[in-house]
């Protein structure tokens, strides 16, 4: 277990060192499935979505972005509808739920350091939490609150919109509860019922 959590934190330093390229060969040196077997492949349409959304890392508003995020709220877990079409007005009408957080696409956050304008539109289910409390806590709280919204996700879906679990984990050589994180069988099978992908960037600060 030491020696597993010793790799992830190497791991860390160097995608953030080096950014995407040194990320693509982590995960495929350190985390390749056990005994041989093939990893499931990811549904390329929502990798490229995910790849347009990001910036490269080899950008300075990227590193500045880095920056700003590991002095930011350390645990995060956030359910989010995006589209490109559907506007943040009408998914809070078709959920019937008034979200979290929205952000219209072409918008630029008040407070923003980097000033990217937002690709798409985006509304939020989410909880954050500091270092102290473990992300396995942090998404139980959401989804606490989300998994009696099983009808209003599938609405969005239905209308159009992409469906993300993202989670944020930014951890210090001292974290108290070290880079690993479990989903419960009610959570996974939570976001196969709504057709939702998982998101997870972590960060060694």
């Amino acid at each position: 277990m030491q020696d597993r959590r010793e790799r992830r934190l190497a791991a860390a330093r160097l995608i953030l060192e080096q950014g995407a390229n040194a990320k693509r060969e982590i995960e495929r040196q350190c985390y390749r499935p056990v005994g041989g077997a093939e990893a499931v492949p990811v549904q390329r349409s929502r990798r490229e979505r995910r790849r347009n959304r990001n910036q490269s890392t080899d950008r300075p508003a990227f590193q500045e972005y880095l920056t700003m995020i590991r002095d930011n709220i350390p645990r995060r877990a956030i359910l989010v509808a995006r589209s490109h079409t559907v506007s943040v007005e009408a998914m809070t009408e078709i959920a019937g739920v008034e979200p979290d957080a929205t952000r219209a696409k072409g918008s630029i956050r008040a407070a923003a350091k980097v000033q990217i304008p937002a690709k798409e539109h985006s509304w939020q289910i989410r909880e954050y939490a500091e270092s102290e409390v473990p992300l396995e806590e942090v998404i139980d709280r959401l989804f606490k609150r989300v998994l009696p919204m099983r009808d209003s996700f599938i609405a969005l879906r239905e209308a159009g919109c992409e469906l993300t679990l993202d989670l944020v984990h930014i951890m210090s050589e001292s974290d108290p509860h070290g880079p690993g994180f479990c989903l419960e069988t009610d959570v996974v099978h939570f976001l196969a019922e709504i057709d939702a992908s998982v998101d997870v960037d972590q960060y060694l600060r």
